[in-house]
């Protein structure tokens, strides 16, 4: 999704702050549409993160390893920081796209249902996406609630189109199995 530099994250890593406003700018709005896409949160929630997490980045620079790529770097530390936020919180909570004021905070079951046949309940389902590893999650999640498209979370998640469909297909094929089991 980006392509940084080298030259680019060093003056990062060196805390440039023309460079970090640069990164700001460049980052800002999907890292915004991920947040709101993915979790219901308030407006004020969601700037409130986002600001804690430019914070933290800004602050944990220094632990770079260039071995890896940057952006990596810095998607864990956002998907780290947004799970710091719902620790305090049952269970993370996500929109339903159906409600016209967000009230009900539940899967999208209608688009979930489609797919896992139509033969199981909306807390089964739940339950058993919560199960899977974190990047089959997303991937699901991705997919099916954010609406993307292959290659788009192919750039999210830095694997190829044909990795994301495969492992959305295996991930998929453990959802299904794991509910007829139960």
């Amino acid at each position: 999704m980006f392509d940084f530099e080298d030259s680019f994250v060093q003056q990062l890593v060196n805390k440039d702050e023309q460079a970090f406003a640069r990164f700001y700018d460049m980052t800002i709005d999907v890292f915004y549409r991920y947040l709101k896409g993915r979790y219901f949160l308030s407006e004020w929630d969601s700037q409130d993160l986002l600001s804690d997490f430019y914070l933290k980045c800004w602050k944990w620079l220094w632990a770079y390893n260039p071995e890896y790529k940057f952006e990596t770097y810095v998607r864990s530390i956002l998907k780290n920081h947004t799970k710091d936020f719902f620790k305090k919180k049952k269970s993370i909570q996500l929109k339903d796209e159906h409600m016209s004021d967000g009230s009900l905070v539940e899967w999208s079951e209608a688009e979930l249902l489609d797919d896992l046949q139509k033969d199981f309940d909306l807390e089964s389902i739940q339950q058993t996406l919560e199960w899977l590893d974190e990047q089959s999650y997303d991937i699901i999640y991705m997919r099916y609630i954010d609406e993307m498209w292959y290659d788009e979370i192919s750039q999210f998640l830095g694997l190829s189109q044909d990795a994301v469909r495969q492992r959305l297909s295996r991930a998929l094929k453990k959802v299904k199995e794991r509910l007829w089991v139960y």
